[in-house]
């Protein structure tokens, strides 16, 4: 049984009393943390563990006996981790994730509770929230065994421990990614009332197979759609996944729409429209969208644009690809719809869940969409505006063993494609140039977190993350020959900007003597006086640092006047949409 089924049962078989935790979650947890505890990201907490002794390793045994109290008016007292409690627990967390979704940006960041689906080392740990693309955002304070007993992750941790469970602090808008990710069974707040003290891990779920078996080959060829070579968007035919869920019941589509959720490949543009002027929709706030220039006579009539329902429930995204085509994900779908004269059309669906865009163009005509599958494995999708298609690229190979696809990025170009895959043992990065509707990928292995950083001229720049020893280290990588050479070494946690062409980045290392900012562009590191940067979309060659415009070139920043910059840093806006709280939406289209 998956995550998703599992949630689902439990909610239709069990009642909470969700004002009451609503109220609790206004409360400040009454766990007052110790003062010498203190909160480090995991990089920069190793960096103690290398110098702490282990005779210095305490451990805060808990008693397991007990009744599970509930106190109406505070929350949460978990005593026990045994059955009695596991379904009030179960059900708790599943409330309060609602709660503090709403209110995600209340609180910067959120501490959390989790628990493992099987015990873990620390370096295990790591790898695992590493399939964040964000995950240096991550900070672990406490460390879970089995029966509740925790360690301070500033302690010099023996190799050989397994832990339950563990305490951490991410962005709140980090909470669905950390739930999602499949090393984590269970995810419990402190709002509820739970405690350092009181928290036990679950354990006993179900595991699954986590290592990862090497490629059956060095170079793999995926399939990929070419833009050049797609038929043209009037008659879509979609390839039909080879792993789907069943659907929802979505009560706002047609008759039509539900038989495509059954046979992928049917195209029913013509029975899912839905008409402008039968639809009463709220008024769009946003701005007018971006509509093409007419050599038409003068006499021809203005373009009238209106807000039209989108026969879809429950939409979390809405991306247009072209100012006639968008993608709608779902909490279980990923949907490509069409406008044309004041109707849309549903043309392709693909069933997935935690679907999220790993890469986006600058002009958002380019899409790649990472989501997961009924068994939780893997999926990648691309969207192309200048084909109008959705579909699916197999990477099968990449996820092979339980390995998780993290991010997918692109060259400016379009012609590069970088993906990085974690497993519990190691992070493999892959390269591949697209050709004749293919990838054929060449692969880099590490045992640590990785991030991928850049890309310019056959070179792929990593960052490497070694929790043990507090460090960042930068890397270039020959495409061609997979040879490998270090540019610098840090102490302390990296936070990173990538520019849209993916050929520069900016590095902010931060540690307990403040931070270092670099620029990464071809092999050179620049150092500048800000972590505030941002890339112009238009120029390859454009970085704003601080307020100010800079052309990078030859390792060097050269001042430019912010008359001649400051078009390339526009925003490219489409068409207009909005997304109401419960998941309806309306599209601003022509419909003359």
């Amino acid at each position: 049984m998956d995550k998703k089924e599992f949630y689902r049962q439990l909610m239709e078989s069990y009642t909470v009393d969700t004002e009451r935790v609503k109220r609790n979650a206004k409360r400040k947890s009454r766990n007052v943390k110790s003062k010498v505890l203190v909160i480090r990201r995991w990089t920069a907490a190793a960096a103690a563990c290398s110098v702490v002794t282990a005779a210095a390793v305490a451990a805060v045994s808990l008693g397991s006996s007990g009744v599970p109290h509930i106190d109406n008016s505070e929350g949460y007292n978990i005593t026990d981790g045994g059955a009695e409690n596991a379904r009030e627990r179960l059900a708790a967390a599943e409330e309060q994730f609602a709660v503090l979704s709403v209110n995600s940006g209340v609180e910067e960041f959120s501490d959390l509770y989790v628990s493992f689906r099987k015990p873990l080392k620390y370096n295990e740990i790591t790898m695992g929230l590493s399939v964040i693309e964000d995950y240096n955002n991550i900070s672990i304070s406490l460390l879970y065994l089995a029966d509740g007993s925790h360690y301070e992750n500033t302690s010099a941790l023996d190799d050989s421990l397994g832990f339950s469970g563990a305490k951490i602090s991410v962005p709140a808008s980090m909470l669905s990614e950390i739930r999602e990710l499949k090393e984590i069974t269970v995810v419990e707040y402190s709002e509820s009332g739970i405690t350092d003290d009181t928290f036990i891990p679950f354990n006993g779920l179900p595991a699954d197979v986590t290592t990862t078996p090497e490629p059956v080959s060095e170079n793999i060829n995926i399939s990929m759609p070419n833009s050049a070579t797609e038929p043209p968007v009037t008659e879509p035919v979609t390839e039909t996944p080879t792993e789907t869920e069943p659907p929802v019941t979505e009560p706002t589509e047609t008759t039509a729409s539900s038989e495509t959720a059954e046979n992928e490949t049917t195209d029913i543009s013509a029975d899912t429209s839905i008409s402008a002027e039968e639809t009463t929709v709220p008024d769009i706030t946003t701005s007018e969208p971006v509509t093409e220039t007419t050599t038409e006579a003068s006499e021809t009539a203005e373009p009238v644009f209106e807000a039209v329902a989108v026969p879809l429930q429950g939409i979390k995204t809405i991306n247009f690809i072209n100012n006639t085509h968008f993608v709608a994900a779902t909490a279980d779908s990923i949907r490509l719809f069409r406008c044309e004269k004041g109707e849309i059309k549903l043309e392709t669906t693909y069933y997935a869940s935690s679907a999220k865009i790993s890469y986006s163009s600058y002009d958002g005509s380019k899409l790649f969409i990472i989501a997961k599958d009924g068994e939780n494995r893997s999926r990648l999708y691309y969207a192309d505006g200048d084909a109008s298609l959705l579909s699916e690229v197999d990477v099968s190979y990449i996820t092979s063993g339980g390995a998780e696809l993290s991010s997918v990025s692109c060259s400016g170009d379009g012609k590069i494609v970088l993906m990085k895959a974690v497993s519990l043992d190691k992070t493999i990065v892959y390269y591949g140039e697209r050709s004749e509707g293919t990838i054929s990928l060449a692969n880099h292995e590490y045992g640590s977190p990785v991030s991928v950083l850049a890309y310019s001229d056959g070179i792929v720049y990593t960052a490497v993350t070694d929790s043990k020893e507090n460090t960042v280290k930068i890397y270039s990588i020959a495409a061609a020959s997979g040879a490998e050479t270090e540019l610098a070494s840090y102490t302390g946690t990296l936070k990173y900007t990538r520019s849209p062409d993916l050929n520069m980045a900016l590095l902010t290392v931060t540690n307990d003597s403040g931070e270092v900012n670099v620029i990464l562009n071809k092999s050179v590191l620049i150092p500048v006086e800000t972590s505030d940067a941002v890339f112009s979309g238009e120029r390859n060659d454009l970085v704003m640092l601080g307020g100010a415009y800079y052309t990078v070139s030859g390792g060097e920043l050269t001042a430019i006047s912010e008359e001649e910059a400051k078009p390339c840093f526009e925003t490219v806006n489409g068409p207009a949409y909005e997304i109401s709280e419960n998941g309806d939406a309306s599209v601003v289209i022509q419909i003359n």
